[in-house]
């Protein structure tokens, strides 16, 4: 006679298996709804009842660990079959852990989706997984931890491809529990937040098509306006040179807002290169001060270089994408100091493992409301807009988006009508080569 414990769990195997096909076949119509008629609304329900199929066909698989007879282990391996192919089916990312917290299975959609193999997922704690920053590994650890996770609730996470993209996506979770009704894990979907991933996608191609697009013609304008400045096709009177010279000036701003569009793009997209070359960072420094001399001369403003005791020597670094950081920093304080005894000081420090660049100005400063912003595309502070009309709100975005990108930091001290500091720390390692499609728009 069998044992009491196995007769229970042959028992509730022959009962799930209609369950979970009634289960799948019910899912499917719901996702050929869903998705060939666009029925928005089932969305929530679509999750749930994925997560009560999968919940039905794992637990059916954990009863079937032990079969008794052959036509029990080719049940098995076809509820087994069954259930790789349900979860590959899934458009959300699919991830079990065990209650440790240990991932024990992923489907496909998870290595396609992040970029990272595999092995590199599995195994590992969910509170030590690559492809969420700290804030999501606390929600997915506070999920696997809770009592009963709620199955129709679903949190916001950013997941962390491979390429440093972020994606902004939500995840809900359902405790797996066995026979016995002990849990015995939880499974986890992610989905990205299509709509919004959809639109943003599609905003960041037409910024770079139009941004590649318009590249040319400013440039044919810009010609064609220096050789009329400089009187090369015929002499012009006084009037018409002040009004050439405002041609000029407006398409060199077009050209650079262009260009920062473009290095954006780029960027974000994962696409940019990074190619570090044995570099001193004092003469970077030196060149980029001098570059900028006519604009702070515009602005009566005096710019100081402050050395540090020791030499860094070279870093690997690349050339192009630390010259923009130092440019970028230097241009902004400039611009916004006060007009007459503007003064800004360009600081190099060697740390135990980094160096810091801090750029200072005695300018207007930042408000605190305005502070928490201050690195988003297009946003500037309303004191900045009045002190200057001409400002984009890309130049401190594309310093943080490339200081992230080279695994630098960044940050500030400002206090509003006294003026700000701005801070880049790279290690003295330098910059690790990455091998990209595009270089910096110049």
């Amino acid at each position: 006679m069998q044992p009491l414990l196995t007769q229970i769990k042959n028992a509730i195997a022959k009962r799930i298996v209609p369950l979970s096909t009634v289960t799948v076949s019910v899912c499917c119509l719901l996702f050929f709804a869903y998705f060939v008629y666009d029925v928005i609304w089932w969305d929530s329900v679509v999750s749930l009842l994925f997560i009560l199929t999968l919940t039905v066909i794992t637990t059916e698989t954990i009863v079937r660990l032990k079969p008794e007879d052959d036509d029990k282990l080719n049940s098995s391996e076809y509820t087994n079959f069954t259930h790789k192919t349900m979860i590959n089916l899934l458009p959300e990312i699919y991830i079990l852990v065990n209650n440790s917290g240990i991932i024990l299975e992923i489907n496909d959609k998870a290595p396609t989706v992040l970029g990272y193999k595999s092995e590199d997922i599995l195994t590992r704690s969910i509170s030590e997984a690559p492809f969420v920053n700290d804030e999501g590994k606390k929600v997915l650890t506070k999920m696997y931890t809770a009592k009963e996770p709620k199955r129709t609730k679903s949190s916001a996470i950013n997941l962390i491809t491979i390429n440093k993209q972020i994606k902004k996506s939500k995840v809900v979770a359902s405790a797996l529990k066995n026979s016995e009704d002990l849990r015995v894990g939880t499974i986890f979907l992610i989905s990205s937040i299509y709509s919004d991933d959809r639109i943003e996608e599609t905003k960041k191609e037409f910024v770079s098509v139009v941004s590649h697009q318009l590249r040319t013609p400013l440039t044919a304008i810009k010609l064609f306006a220096e050789m009329l400045f400089n009187e090369e096709v015929g002499e012009i009177n006084p009037q018409q040179k002040d009004y050439i010279g405002d041609i000029m000036q407006s398409t060199e701003r077009m050209i650079k807002l262009v260009n920062d569009l473009l290095n954006v793009s780029r960027i974000e997209a994962g696409r940019i290169s990074i190619n570090p070359e044995p570099l001193e960072v004092e003469n970077l420094i030196d060149t980029a001060v001098k570059d900028i001399l006519p604009i702070a001369s515009a602005w009566n403003c005096d710019i100081d270089f402050i050395r540090p005791e020791t030499p860094l020597g070279s870093i690997p670094l690349d050339q192009a994408l630390l010259y923009q950081v130092v440019y970028n920093l230097l241009s902004n304080a400039i611009k916004y100091s006060k007009r007459g005894g503007a003064k800004v000081s360009v600081e190099l420090n060697k740390r135990e493992k980094d160096f810091v660049i801090s750029v200072q100005d005695n300018g207007i400063g930042i408000p605190k409301k305005d502070q928490k912003k201050l690195f988003t595309k297009f946003t500037r502070a309303d004191n900045a807009i009045t002190a200057n009309t001409e400002g984009t709100g890309l130049g401190l975005y594309l310093v943080k988006l490339i200081v992230d990108t080279v695994g630098g930091d960044v940050w500030f001290k400002s206090e509003q009508d006294i003026g700000t500091t701005m801070y880049v720390s790279l290690p003295l390692s330098g910059m690790e080569k990455v091998k990209g499609e595009r270089q910096l728009a110049s």
